[in-house]
């Protein structure tokens, strides 16, 4: 079994790897395929086609799982953590569907193949270290992962109002 310091801390990493993914190919990944899309009700990865504002949507994720690895070593409660752990392992079975749904690569989805083996292991010993009852651990995960998903398509749309600021204030003259 792994260790709990090591478990603890690789959500993080495995977020970091999978999102320089999306980062580096989102871009040039629109760009190719921008005229199978252009008719998209919700464009994937947002509207934006700007890295840098993709970036600090990605920044406030890593900052959020590393905030839950950190209160989970403090306090030893593994609940919320799972929780996180289990809704990032439903993002990437999310790329599976997206993938399967347009008939092409998507960005992530290569890191997603990688990682998702991993992360079901990972979640079965993760679920060893849990001390809550199923009930509170369910309940945890049903908000966790809901809160989770919100949080990603809230970012989608402010990445939008980020590439905005982004031009505003590369425009500005000192």
């Amino acid at each position: 079994m792994f260790q709990s310091s090591f478990i603890i801390w690789i959500l993080p990493i495995l977020f970091m790897i999978h999102d320089f993914e999306e980062i580096i190919m989102v871009r040039a990944w629109k760009k190719r395929h921008r005229k199978k899309f252009s008719s998209a009700k919700r464009p994937f990865f947002g509207n934006t086609t700007n890295t840098a504002a993709f970036s600090i949507a990605v920044l406030e994720e890593f900052l959020l799982l590393s905030g839950a690895s950190f209160f989970t070593q403090s306090t030893e409660n593994f609940s919320i953590y799972f929780s996180l752990f289990l809704a990032y392992t439903l993002h990437l079975f999310v790329h599976f569907l997206m993938s399967i749904k347009v008939k092409i690569y998507v960005p992530g989805l290569l890191t997603a193949i990688l990682q998702f083996p991993l992360c079901c292991y990972l979640l079965l010993q993760l679920y060893k270290e849990i001390t809550d009852s199923s009930l509170t651990l369910l309940l945890t995960c049903i908000v966790c992962t809901i809160l989770a998903f919100a949080n990603l398509l809230l970012l989608h749309r402010l990445m939008e109002k980020f590439d905005a600021w982004l031009v505003q204030y590369g425009a500005r003259v000192n």
